[in-house]
């Protein structure tokens, strides 16, 4: 998504836009393997 933003910013420097692209979202899996159960 970094690339995705950095073009978006780039084509649009002249309106104004808030991004917020968070690198700290989960991923998957979202669920304790068997190991942690």
């Amino acid at each position: 998504y970094t690339e995705e933003t950095i073009k978006y910013v780039k084509e649009n420097k002249d309106k104004p836009f808030f991004v917020y692209l968070a690198y700290n979202l989960p991923h998957v899996p979202l669920f304790a393997s068997a190991d942690f159960e």
